[in-house]
């Protein structure tokens, strides 16, 4: 597309109204009726990060200097969620010039992203589950996007956090996969039936199950590239908050070189005006909380 084009984009967010904190829209409607043209290849490929708030990408530019940010995209259903930055800048100022946005949540109240946690120092990892779409699901694809494939007792308990509390939109979040180890929502995977083994080993083994192993772990999040949160790498967020049981845990504090923070924590401190999560069980004990 022509140079500027994404500013069509940035206009329509900057014409909601100020009390709208999120927006969903179809790739048709910005083809459509916003860009009047079509979005690249890209923007459907999930082997591709378009949709990442870099700023480093024009298109990605626009709509974070029109302070908002992609909280979710669903290639599946081709759309994407647009939410109000913490820091969304004026016009005339713009992004230097900077002032502090208040997030509305669902119910409508207003407060500051607690100083510790913010979405550029915190990645949330979900942990898979063995449930998965193939299971319940007559006639899937046979690869779907990780964030869509998993149907177990954590992505019930992740989606019903985001539906009660916005706020967990803009945090950035990977799925840990005994598979295939840290990858992103949009990343495609086929049907497998893979586990980390009990206890995790802190060093490598030679059992041969399947599993990434502590030492493939580790190299993903110090080494391999990424488009997540505005980070290059894993390894460079100061929070890591795991959403998944002891063995997760385990492989988290062994990969990243620290104590994660457990999710059902991490919520009660976020979202702390909502209610308790009604699938998502007590904290996790091997965990340490805030």
């Amino acid at each position: 597309m022509a140079k500027g084009k994404y500013d069509l984009l940035a206009k329509h967010l900057r014409a909601l109204s100020a009390g709208q904190a999120r927006v969903t829209l179809s790739f048709q409607t910005i083809e459509e009726e916003i860009l009047g043209s079509r979005l690249p290849d890209s923007a459907y490929n999930p082997s591709y990060s378009w949709w990442g708030n870099d700023r480093t990408k024009s298109h990605a530019r626009a709509w974070l200097d029109a302070g908002w940010r992609v909280s979710h995209k669903d290639l599946v259903k081709k759309t994407v969620t647009f939410q109000r930055s913490n820091r969304a800048p004026s016009e005339s100022q713009g992004s230097a010039g900077a002032k502090q946005m208040l997030v509305s949540s669902s119910s409508g109240s207003e407060r500051n992203m607690p100083e510790e946690y913010t979405p550029g120092n915190t990645v949330i990892v979900v942990s898979c589950t063995g449930k998965k779409v193939w299971k319940t699901n007559h006639l899937p694809p046979s690869y779907v996007p990780a964030g869509c494939a998993y149907t177990g007792r954590n992505f019930q308990c992740w989606q019903e956090a985001r539906d009660k509390c916005e706020k967990l939109n803009s945090f950035s979040w990977v799925v840990l996969s005994a598979k295939y180890g840290f990858i992103e929502p949009e990343h495609p995977i086929g049907n497998y039936d893979v586990t980390f083994p009990k206890p995790y080993p802190k060093t490598e083994t030679s059992a041969d199950t399947g599993a990434m192993s502590p030492e493939s772990l580790r190299r993903q999040v110090a080494h391999q590239g990424r488009n997540i949160g505005g980070k290059q790498f894993l390894m460079e967020f100061d929070n890591v908050v795991v959403l998944g049981g002891q063995v997760y845990a385990d492989a988290v504090r062994g990969a990243f070189g620290k104590e994660p923070v457990d999710f059902k924590r991490f919520y009660r401190r976020i979202c702390s005006q909502h209610s308790n999560l009604t699938t998502c069980g007590v904290p996790n004990r091997f965990i340490r909380g805030q």
